[in-house]
């Protein structure tokens, strides 16, 4: 994993790790897996700079980009996904959007059949990320209760 500061309240980094693959590749690919680089970019936004909110810590926004690149399949220089996360206070509870894609780099004859598979699959991975965490109550701390790092 490498991480690398940029401006004020945002981060960077890139990391690597091996994926399954669950999507139907042409019967002549044999993987079972495939390596994965994900560059994640990282910015709160509504933050002074020390961190602290510059009003209400209801406006503050937590902003997590996500670049996906499969390096194994085929057609992967072709393509990578892309997903943000959205995290907000929004009253007493907290509001989680996730928004993702496929993006072409380059012309590719099947486009139509990865961006569907691909698109599916995220479908699927994030349904069920969503039913998992709504199944897992978290609790607010008190202002008073909090640690100062």
């Amino acid at each position: 994993v490498k991480c690398a500061p940029i401006p004020a309240h945002s981060f960077a980094r890139e990391i690597q790790y091996k994926s399954p693959i669950n999507t139907p590749l042409p019967s002549f690919v044999r993987l079972k897996d495939t390596r994965v680089r994900e560059t994640q970019s990282c910015e709160l936004i509504g933050s002074d700079d020390n961190g602290c909110a510059e009003s209400a810590a209801e406006n503050l926004v937590l902003v997590i980009d996500s670049r996906i690149s499969f390096l194994d399949i085929p057609f992967a220089t072709s393509f990578d996904v892309h997903v943000r996360y959205v995290l907000r206070q929004v009253e007493t509870q907290s509001e989680l959007t996730i928004s993702v894609g496929v993006n072409f780099t380059k012309s590719c004859m099947f486009e139509s059949k990865i961006r569907k598979d691909s698109l599916q699959q995220l479908h699927e991975t994030y349904s069920e990320w969503a039913k998992r965490a709504s199944a897992t109550t978290v609790t607010k701390i008190p202002k008073n209760q909090r640690t100062q790092n």
